[in-house]
């Protein structure tokens, strides 16, 4: 069994270093495990808690966000900061497939 936090360190060791999870292994590892991720351009996915509420959360990406609204995305202010988020449903790794295309 493989802790979550081990999962990449396991891939790189198999030589897939360069690669990500798939978007629907990615969500099911943030919301399930606590998961977090490195995305390219700085972005990093996580679960966070709003309102006892799990939460997928891309932190540093409030520059993008006219775009990533644009795939599905939505913002929030909480404690006077937009934060981005991406709607826990069964669309999440739809629109993380497309949050990851738009990062390159």
């Amino acid at each position: 069994m493989v802790n979550a936090h081990d999962i990449q360190t396991v891939r790189e060791q198999l030589g897939l270093k360069n690669q990500l999870l798939s978007p629907a292994e990615l969500v099911s590892l943030v919301l399930n495990e606590g998961y977090s991720q490195q995305l390219p351009g700085g972005v990093t996915l996580r679960r966070s808690y709003i309102a006892a509420e799990p939460r997928i959360e891309l932190v540093n990406a409030i520059s993008l966000a006219e775009r990533l609204l644009a795939v599905g995305c939505f913002t929030e202010i909480i404690n006077w900061q937009k934060r981005v988020f991406i709607p826990v449903s069964d669309k999440a790794s739809a629109i993380l497939a497309a949050v990851i295309e738009i990062l390159g």
